[in-house]
């Protein structure tokens, strides 16, 4: 037979149940009513927002508090009453005393259905010419995050993937070989909220932001309520992947060696099509304008972003106006590797590895590629000439520039970064055989990542697409500029193109992109032992290592704007001084160049002049690859072969695993070195698989007739049982207590409950109004390899049998159960802030609760 097919079609609609907890607002608190919260302690005093007055005694701006901690009921925003009625109430007693963690969602699930359709042809021209082809073709839709089972939430998704592979072997001789290949691979993926085509002035917007979104496409708003769960989050968008591969390898095996050639080429084009239809506004609610009795109070623990929220005053948000692109990323990879049999004990793999990653390109150059430093802004005499009025002291009038800004890709520089031609890659690995039961093996390897389209490198588009930032107040809370009922009065930024060039987005923030990255790269090593014991055991040692390099800083990248370190606070306590001094208003020498930003008012804090690029106060933020990681492990493998029906595998991995990524602080000269956040220190699994010495050839049931052998013959248990221990917590910023060490944060074993705390608070300064601010210099590290939150625990185990129904035909069943024991794996927060006992209660699941399934494969 010369022509060979195979064909497979599956169906596989699931439920993934992930139970959660999460904190929504009791029905008091939604009629304005926190008095519950101030019972606890006079840090949940929640302002008026509208009562702020300066003092010029002092220049601080005060806040009166709101009578018993009540808002009143005139003072509830319109769109906060309405949109407030999508929060469920909290359905269980809440784990904390100011009522977090009371509200369970036990259906968190993700409803995904699955279907696949694949096809092979295996077709033999000759004894030296073979080919097969494949295609496939499957379909997938998702629902997940609905967890006010109403248009507040919920997601859908879809995706359909078409693959087409091609692999042709042709034999020149006994000894040389060619294997060509090539694929082609398109992905359309599109999501769509729930929400779509929801009614903007049935939620109570003003009739200007209904105006701004065509109905047919409105979704729900984007709103983070702090600690509270927050609505929408849903982008919609249409997402078209294809990628074209191609690659060759040629084996030549002369004499003790076995050499390979090889070259590979990867094509991958993103097409982002539909994106300007997501324009649900974004808007933020925190403390910012509820806290007090100053502008530079400590904020409550919680409660004051709700009743920003109530209230109606945003603290930050924006509305985009999102263009689509066409993305495309060549890649190409060259090597030649050698198998050498150097003796009868010892083989050697030598090998040379060449890749080209080039830089991301957009169709039409509709996209920034770098930051220019030298171009002055248009509005540049004008704040110049202000700025000459009223100087401040620390910086001269000679100084003050108004220079910097986006650099947009033109013919002569297309690409998002610059290409990095140094990605040559060793490989060295040996195998020596010390004895008929031992082995020693070691090896070394360099490897290069890519940056383009598959780690999400895409095009940064402002101008093309055109976000419009809310501006809440510019003058600390005197006048609102915008409101949650009509959050952009103005309207919203039109795209322009690259037709401002540096003068885009100047009173704001901006993202500049990837200029002057360069290819990650890790070195791999390892020394390991191998020996085979008594009863069909075999252990295995070793020691692996690894060091990563040029690991880059995403999403959002590291800002190149931030206040120089002169002017930051050294205190160990918050530093009220320092506080006034940059927070005191001076005059803006912006003042009516900057509609609409930040920069549009008379008066500015005092630290936005002292920043490198004042025309930024949102930053100016860029990736850069000056990250590093660390890895170092001992593992153990013992195995035993299949005897007497068993056969098992257990290892273990003792490990440390550091990471110096994000810097401690913005003006650090390197990042900080700290326990990586996925380092679990300490993991074991064991796995086994055991033949029920039952049935025909076995120990009990030998001579059963073929009926009762069919059913109650031939089972297999198998068990894998996994320990981990649990992952290092970030550490807010705090103050240790005199005597205190971060050991002393350690809480005994046998004291640590998910719902009444994990770590040990009482060795921290925990007075709300002596912890450092954002003008502090930390010293404290974030992460510290003893502070870990829970250990995770699983036992998966499956029953299954096979019966023979012919010749041909065989049916096999099995029986599975995930997390047969029904373990609680607690999940912890990301952080602990150690002012706050309430903040490391374990509010979710980590891992499933038991799933049982059954299944059946008929094979003929």
């Amino acid at each position: 037979n010369k022509t060979f097919f195979f064909y497979s079609f599956e169906n596989n609609p699931f439920t993934t149940p992930v139970p959660q907890n999460f904190t929504v607002p009791t029905p008091e608190m939604l009629q304005g009513d926190f008095s519950a919260l101030l019972a606890l302690g006079s840090r949940y005093q929640i302002y008026d927002p509208l009562s702020i007055k300066e003092n010029p005694d002092d220049g601080h701006f005060y806040r009166t508090p709101f009578p018993n901690n009540i808002i009143p009921a005139s003072r509830l925003d319109p769109a906060a009453k309405r949109i407030a009625q999508f929060w469920p109430k909290p359905n269980r007693a809440p784990s904390t005393a100011d009522f977090r963690g009371n509200y369970f969602f036990n259906n968190a699930g993700t409803g995904d259905w699955y279907r696949t359709h694949t096809a092979r042809v295996d077709h033999a021209f000759s004894p030296k010419h073979r080919i097969f082809g494949r295609v496939s073709l499957d379909k997938w839709r998702s629902l997940k995050n609905n967890y006010f089972f109403n248009e507040a939430t919920g997601l859908e998704g879809f995706r359909e993937t078409r693959l087409v592979g091609l692999d042709d072997v042709y034999v020149f001789s006994s000894n040389v070989v060619l294997n060509v290949k090539a694929g082609l691979m398109r992905q359309p993926f599109s999501r769509r909220p729930q929400s779509m085509g929801i009614d903007y002035s049935g939620l109570g917007f003003s009739p200007s932001l209904v105006g701004l979104v065509p109905k047919d496409v409105a979704a729900f708003p984007t709103i983070s309520v702090g600690s509270y769960l927050g609505f929408g989050g849903n982008p919609y968008f249409i997402n078209n992947n294809t990628t074209e591969s191609l690659g060759g390898t040629l084996s030549w095996q002369k004499g003790k060696h076995n050499v390979r050639f090889g070259v590979e080429w990867r094509s991958t084009y993103q097409h982002l099509r539909d994106a300007a239809r997501d324009i649900a506004p974004r808007l933020v609610f925190n403390k910012d304008w509820t806290s007090g009795p100053t502008e530079v109070s400590s904020s409550q623990p919680i409660g004051g972003e709700l009743a920003a929220f109530l209230m109606g005053v945003p603290s930050d948000g924006n509305m985009t106006l999102t263009n689509g692109f066409t993305a495309h990323n060549n890649w190409y990879g060259f090597f030649v590797h050698d198998d050498w049999k150097v003796a009868r004990r010892l083989t050697m793999n030598i090998g040379l590895r060449y890749e080209l990653d080039m830089p991301l390109t957009e169709r039409d150059d509709r996209m920034v590629n770098g930051f220019d430093l030298t171009t002055p802004l248009a509005i540049e005499a004008q704040a110049q000439a202000a700025y000459a009025r009223n100087p401040i002291p620390e910086l001269p009038v000679s100084q003050f520039k108004v220079r910097g800004g986006y650099q947009y890709a033109s013919s002569g520089s297309r690409g998002l970064w610059d290409l990095d031609p140094h990605n040559i890659m060793p490989r060295f690995g040996l195998a020596y055989q010390l004895n008929d039961k031992t082995v020693i093996r070691s090896g070394f390897g360099l490897f290069f990542d890519s940056l383009g389209i598959g780690r999400n490198a895409l095009p940064n588009q402002p101008g093309f697409s055109r976000s419009t930032e809310l501006v809440s107040s510019v003058d600390n809370g005197l006048h609102y500029l915008s409101s949650l009922s009509n959050p952009f009065p103005n309207g919203l930024l039109r795209p322009v193109g690259s037709s401002l060039g540096v003068n885009l987005d100047a009173g704001n923030g901006i993202f500049v992109g990837y200029r002057g990255v360069r290819n990650p790269y890790t070195m791999h090593w390892s020394f390991g032992l191998q020996r085979e014991l008594p009863g069909q055991f075999v252990l295995d040692v070793s020691y692996v290592g690894s060091k990563s390099v040029a690991l880059p800083q995403v999403p959002s990248g590291v800002d190149l704007n931030t206040l120089p370190r002169k002017y930051l606070s050294t205190l160990p306590t918050r530093d009220e001084e320092n506080l006034t001094f940059l927070n005191q208003p001076v005059a803006n020498p912006f003042a009516g160049l900057l509609p609409g930003t930040d920069l549009e008012g008379d008066v500015i804090p005092h630290a936005g002049l002292l920043i490198p690029y004042p025309q930024y106060p949102g930053g100016v933020y860029a990736i850069t690859t000056a990250g590093m990681g660390w890895y170092h492990a001992l593992q153990a493998r013992i195995e035993r072969r299949m005897r007497g029906g068993f056969t098992m595998v257990g290892n273990y991995t003792w490990s440390k695993n550091m990471s110096a990524i994000n810097y401690l602080n913005p003006t650090d000269p390197a990042p900080e070195h700290v326990t990586d956040s996925l380092d679990p220190g300490q993991t074991f699994t064991i796995a086994g698989v055991y033949e029920l010495p039952v049935g025909r050839g076995r120990r009990w049931g030998n001579g059963w007739r073929s009926a009762v052998n069919q059913f109650l013959g031939g089972w297999q248990f198998g068990s894998v049982f996994k320990a981990q221990r649990g992952l290092a917590v970030y550490v807010s910023d705090a103050i240790l207590l005199p005597g205190k060490s971060m050991y002393d944060a350690v809480l005994p074993k046998d004291q640590r409950t998910w719902d009444g705390g994990w770590f040990n608070h009482s060795a921290f300064n925990t007075n709300f109004d002596e912890q450092p601010a954002g003008n502090h210099i930390r010293t404290l590290s974030t992460r510290f390899p003893y502070l870990r939150g829970p250990g995770y625990y699983v036992l998966d185990t499956n029953l299954s049998k096979k019966f023979t129904i012919s010749e041909r035909v065989v049916l096999q069943f099995r029986a599975e159960a995930y997390n047969l024991t029904n373990h609680v794996n607690f999940g912890i927060y990301p952080s602990l802030d150690p002012v706050d006992p309430e903040s490391d209660q374990i509010p979710y699941l980590n891992g499933s609760p038991r799933v049982i399934q059954f299944g059946l494969r008929l094979s003929f």
